[in-house]
């Protein structure tokens, strides 16, 4: 570990100026999209609102209403579903049935981070079957995760992506308004698609969507025994999640330190100021301790380059093999300011919300941890935690610290187990990554780590088919 030192009265001073001065404004290279880039020309229709239909006993006709014409090759269904009458809350979704024509395949729902990241990310830019060129044209994935599986993408929580609310006590403050309103959601989508209500139902997602993933895991684990239509949850997926700030603040340095970002001088600096946002959140003073980490590295608020931008000359913390994001991060944002698309998947004219009223009222969530979400999860249904190798914002060193710290069943068993190497084949030169597993008294395979080689944060982007291969395992149990 980087020896301590004090922090010189300068860093002292600015630090001081910059958490009780950073005013907001979106810097990160992933996640946000600027809305007037949606600016919308032509008949667009009118916004597809499923719950009155459904509270009227009209699930058929929610169902055939929902349908997706004229985007992609394959069917799809997407539209609004109502959270909270009172504030006007609704979630848009947009569902792909298996490619493979299984209606009885697992079904994964997919959850962007942020917060206030668009899932049309996941959809268009990692997972799901179709992507969008500079041109703003639709064109097949040839590795997707749709292929054999069901996929729905949630725009979560309100003011995020197309999702949104009417009132301002509509946002969500933390994850239980989060688990909330997602569970309303989840609920009335299997109550329109009643024939998926058997599969098999699988929670995944990135980075701060991996706070979301515990959060409506245990929500379901808990209404699940008196509900009157229960969802088949089976595991979840966390993709370089930022579950565990406290224990994931302090490692940074020396992850810096030996991928040669920083170096000593700098490590021991940004060491030090980790503290003091370590600080802050045994105090929970939540907010201050976001503003810390704003300035290391995270960049969404602060009106400044972040240490991590300073020291390294990169602006994309997403993968240190490179300088600046894929220009292509966003070409989806042509496509959605299509009338005939917007028409097609039943947004209208609505505002696509850009995240950044999301991440204001979440503030003083984004520094918190949950073990009253995560321990439960962990211990009664299959796990995947995953890691991107070049990942930097959730690096590998930072994930297996909090997995070291988390009590969970699991624990001992995970700090003892082999770690093995996996290649997607076995007559494979490349080595995929490399993976720590937990089996149950049956020798089932309940819970993996794994970090994938030559991936950043975005992992199916850098690394699609190690990224199907990965989930591919996971779901079938299929050993690494």
């Amino acid at each position: 570990m980087i020896m301590g030192f004090c922090v010189a009265p300068f860093w002292l001073l600015q630090l001081c100026v910059l958490i009780l001065t950073s005013q907001a404004g979106i810097l990160r290279p992933y996640g946000v999209l600027d809305s007037s880039r949606f600016n919308t020309v032509g008949d667009a229709g009118d916004p597809l609102f499923l719950t009155p239909l459904l509270m009227s006993n009209k699930t058929a006709e929610a169902r055939e209403a929902s349908k997706v014409n004229g985007i992609g090759p394959n069917l799809s269904y997407s539209g609004f579903l109502t959270t909270n009458e009172t504030t006007g809350n609704n979630l848009f979704f947009w569902f792909f049935p298996a490619m493979n024509g299984n209606i009885k395949a697992p079904i994964l729902m997919w959850l962007q981070g942020g917060p206030g990241a668009s899932s049309m990310s996941g959809l268009f830019d990692e997972i799901g079957p179709i992507s969008v060129t500079e041109d703003g044209s639709v064109v097949a994935r040839n590795i997707t995760w749709n292929r054999n599986y069901s996929l729905v993408f949630f725009d979560n929580p309100v003011g995020t992506g197309f999702s949104f609310t009417k009132s301002d006590a509509g946002y969500a403050k933390d994850e239980y308004d989060v688990a909330r309103d997602l569970y309303s959601a989840v609920y009335q989508f299997f109550e329109i698609f009643s024939d998926y209500q058997d599969s098999d139902f699988y929670v995944a997602g990135e980075s701060y969507g991996c706070k979301y993933i515990p959060a409506i895991a245990y929500k379901i684990h808990v209404e699940n025994p008196l509900a009157k239509m229960k969802i088949n949850l089976k595991g979840v997926s966390i993709g370089d999640g930022w579950c565990d700030p406290d224990n994931m603040v302090g490692v940074y340095a020396d992850f810096m330190l030996q991928t040669s970002l920083l170096d000593i001088e700098q490590a021991r600096e940004f060491a030090q100021i980790a503290l003091i946002g370590r600080a802050k959140i045994a105090e929970r003073d939540y907010v201050t301790a976001f503003k810390v980490f704003d300035i290391l590295i995270n960049g969404d608020l602060t009106p400044y380059p972040t240490l991590f931008n300073n020291a390294t000359g990169c602006t994309d913390y997403l993968n240190y093999l490179r300088t600046v994001s894929p220009s292509n991060f966003g070409y989806f944002s042509k496509l959605l300011s299509q009338a005939e698309a917007r028409k097609a998947i039943h947004v209208g004219n609505l505002t696509f919300n850009n995240g950044q009223e999301t991440e204001k009222h979440l503030l003083a969530d984004v520094m918190r941890t949950y073990p009253e979400f995560l321990l439960p999860v962990f211990d009664n249904y299959k796990t995947l935690v995953y890691s991107g190798q070049v990942d930097v914002i959730v690096a590998p060193p930072l994930t297996y610290n909090f997995l070291n710290n988390l009590d969970w069943k699991g624990r001992s068993s995970f700090q003892t187990a082999k770690r093995k190497v996996w290649k997607v084949k076995s007559t494979d030169v490349d080595v995929a990554g490399f993976v720590k597993s937990v089996t149950n008294i049956k020798g089932l395979a309940t819970f993996h780590w794994i970090v994938v080689r030559d991936a950043g944060h975005i992992l199916p982007y850098d690394q699609p088919e190690r990224g199907l291969d990965m989930i591919t395992r996971f779901i079938e149990d299929e050993p690494f």
